[in-house]
């Protein structure tokens, strides 16, 4: 018994030293973003502040204009997930129901295109929305992001779905429904863990992502991780500002996740189980 109880002491207390190492890093980002400029530089750094500043977050709204990159972030994100949630479940649903020659293969062929790295499809697509005249828009990007959220978006709504029995569909069938009246009425419905899994997977690709921000929205429709990288200059690197910003990207994901997170683990488990 004494044995089992050090035991599980050692685990508990691994566990929570790996839960500092990863915490640990955004928590000095948060007190960072409210430590007055001139205790940002200071060593030995303070590890707990004794007063908290807004001087940060002030400079990054009124001088930075990080409110504008941030509507930014937040009008490509909802397209992305708009776009790639609703077409991936359309495509996860005919590939869980409906079988034809070559389906199978076709579902790894989409699963493969999100296994290309997307420095190697950059500099294609930067001249491909040269040409169509997309070049720094929001649109560029929500297209870009839906291209490698949409294969894993796709593969896990199909596994999904199949989790899901067929007899509801037939059911609603025999009761008049059309194919899509099944779906959107009966189907549908009972996929909200699997869509919510999805949204916040896409919603996070499209958040965070850098590279593509960088190369085909520069300008205007900068968001807000290249807004907080540009930051970083051959003379100075503003600390305190980079780490307001980085707190203000990261409210909205937390609070996404904490709004879906009873339906993520249910998601992503069954859809990892029948893909």
């Amino acid at each position: 018994m004494k044995q089992k109880q050090r035991y599980n002491a050692l685990l508990y207390g691994v566990a929570l030293l790996l839960i500092s190492i990863a915490v640990f890093p955004v928590y000095w980002v948060v007190i960072t973003s409210f430590k007055l400029p001139a205790t940002q530089y200071a060593y030995p750094p303070s590890y707990i502040p004794l007063t908290f500043n807004l001087t940060s977050y002030e400079e990054a709204i009124s001088e930075q204009q990080f409110l504008k990159f941030f509507l930014n972030s937040v009008l490509i994100t909802l397209g992305t997930v708009g776009l790639s949630t609703s077409t991936g479940t359309l495509a996860g649903y005919g590939f869980s129901r409906w079988t034809f020659r070559g389906s199978r293969p076709l579902l790894f062929w989409v699963l493969m295109t999100r296994m290309i790295p997307p420095i190697a499809i950059a500099l294609p697509f930067y001249m491909l929305m040269r040409e169509i005249g997309l070049l720094d828009t929001h649109v560029a990007l929500i297209l870009a992001y839906t291209s490698f959220n949409l294969p894993f978006t796709i593969w896990l709504m199909t596994g999904f779905f199949q989790g899901i029995p067929r007899e509801m569909d037939d059911a609603a069938r025999v009761d008049g429904c059309s194919y899509l009246g099944a779906f959107f009425r009966v189907v549908l419905p009972v996929a909200v863990p699997g869509i919510s899994a999805a949204t916040v997977i896409a919603a996070l690709t499209a958040w965070n992502h850098y590279l593509f921000a960088l190369i085909l929205a520069p300008g205007k429709a900068k968001t807000m991780p290249v807004a907080i990288a540009s930051l970083i200059t051959d003379r100075v690197i503003n600390w305190g500002i980079m780490a307001s910003g980085a707190v203000i990207c990261l409210i909205p994901i937390v609070a996404l996740t904490v709004i879906l997170q009873k339906f993520l683990v249910r998601g992503m488990t069954l859809g990892a189980v029948k893909g």
